[in-house]
This record gives C-alpha cells, structure tokens and sequence, in this order.
C-alpha cells in the first residue's frame, strides 16, 4: 500500500485574518480557496471557511497561489481575490473586504437555441481591461447562471469549462 506523503511543517504557514464587508460587519461561512499557480488546482484544505465572526486561520504548503473568498449563497457582496499571493512563512491576512454587487443572471443558448451548459464565463471591466474573479460563474444543466457583479462595466467571454473543452 502506498504511503500519504504530508508536507513537512517548516514548508506550511499558518494564515490569519477576517472577512467583513464595507461597513465592518463580518462575514461568516466565506469559502477560501487557494488555486496554486503551477499547477492550476485548487488545494484542498479542510478547513477554508470563515468563522460566524468572520476569522479564519489556514494552514497552507509555501507557494503561489490565487487566493479566492467566495461569500455564502444568499450573501449581497461579491467574491474577492489576492492573485499571484506569495507564501513564505505565518502571516496576518489583516481584513479582507468584500464589497456590495449587482444580480446579475441570464442564460447562455447554443446556435440551436438549446441550453448551453458548463460554460464558463469570464468577466472583464471594461475600464480596466482586466478579469475579474467572481464566483458561480459557470453555466447549469439549462444554460442559467447568476452571480453578484461589483459595480461598473463589463464585458462577458464566454467559454466551454475545462472539462467540456477538446
């Protein structure tokens, strides 16, 4: 039988910090995810969310990482991120905001008019060029998506999921 290799405690970190929205009120159950830079994966980690209070302590291997904050179903605020986050060593995160968003929903159709499922959609401010993280971004089995959209103006690439891709 294989052996479970763990990473050696002097390669992890402990990260600390809280969540809260733009009028300090923290938010509780914010899933935390951490896509590594190498390889594209999420880590798995069992324990990324926020507290009731908002607190969070992660213990993570060092590396690069994207660093998703993906706020509870129901929640008014958008997701937010840190890209190309450096892990070196134990550190305060401090507070994390996140900020109010616009509902934005609708449905992805194929040339046929079908639904168009698992399509992935990427969203760039317009001002800015640039992609923004947002979560719940991929389409369901009817082609519907639905996400909070900070305000501004924005442009939608949409694109077949990994997965669905040949």
């Amino acid at each position: 039988a294989g052996a479970l290799a763990m990473p050696s405690a002097a390669l992890a970190a402990i990260l600390t910090g809280v969540v809260r929205t733009e009028g300090a009120v923290a938010i509780g159950n914010v899933d935390i995810d951490f896509i590594d830079q190498c390889s594209g994966d999420n880590v798995f980690l069992a324990s990324d969310h926020t507290a009731a209070d908002g607190t969070f302590s992660i213990t993570i291997a060092a590396g690069t990482y994207d660093v998703h904050f993906i706020p509870p179903a129901g929640s008014t605020v958008c997701a937010g991120d840190f890209q190309d986050f450096v892990v070196a060593g134990n550190a305060s995160l401090g507070t994390v905001t996140l900020h109010p968003g616009r509902l934005v929903s609708g449905a992805v159709l194929t040339p046929s008019l079908g639904p168009a499922a698992n399509i992935d959609l990427k969203w760039v401010n317009v001002g800015t060029s640039q992609r923004v993280f947002l979560s719940k971004t991929l389409t369901d089995a009817l082609g519907h998506y639905a996400t909070r959209v900070p305000s501004g103006t924005w442009n939608i690439d949409f694109r077949p999921a990994a997965t669905t891709r040949r």
